[in-house]
């Protein structure tokens, strides 16, 4: 995942976290573990392991990191153990959402052969409709032209 998949992943944790218009998710920078008479740094943010996994961060640095890096850009602000998303942050996830559309197509990748035409027309296809999708096969899309040719047993390109 890039840099800037890590900064959205972080964006959207944050939208995900606070559902009304310019709510704070709360957080702590770290939360100590009292063991006797000594303080040892936790791990655990108050929403650490959700801030980690959102941005495929190793260490709490990381995400720390990220924070400082879409506060710089204006997408958040991060004060007294808050995050909350700015006006362009809410903006560009926007653009961001809009940009990635759902699909209702399934790609299905196998060799199109008779051979296994009854497993696709009969276990493939109607398993991949059942799941909400509509299976598409390429060599059945209009204007399909393979560039593929056995020779020898082996497949080719033509030309």
């Amino acid at each position: 995942m890039s840099i800037t998949e890590r900064r959205d992943g972080l964006l959207e944790a944050i939208a995900a976290h606070t559902p009304e218009l310019g709510e704070p998710m709360r957080y702590f920078d770290y939360i100590y573990a009292v063991m006797g008479d000594s303080r040892e740094e936790n791990s655990y943010w108050a929403q650490q392991d959700y801030l980690l996994a959102a941005t495929e961060s190793v260490k709490v640095s990381e995400v720390e990191t990220l924070i400082n890096f879409a506060e710089d850009q204006g997408l958040l602000t991060s004060k007294s153990g808050n995050l909350a998303l700015t006006f362009a942050g809410y903006a560009h996830l926007e653009v961001l959402r809009a940009a990635s559309q759902d699909s209702h197509q399934a790609f299905v990748a196998m060799w199109f052969g008779a051979e296994v035409a009854e497993a696709y027309n009969q276990g493939i296809a109607p398993a991949v409709s059942d799941a909400g999708y509509k299976p598409m096969r390429i060599d059945r899309k209009r204007d399909f032209r393979c560039a593929l040719t056995a020779v020898d047993g082996y497949s080719r390109l033509a030309g």
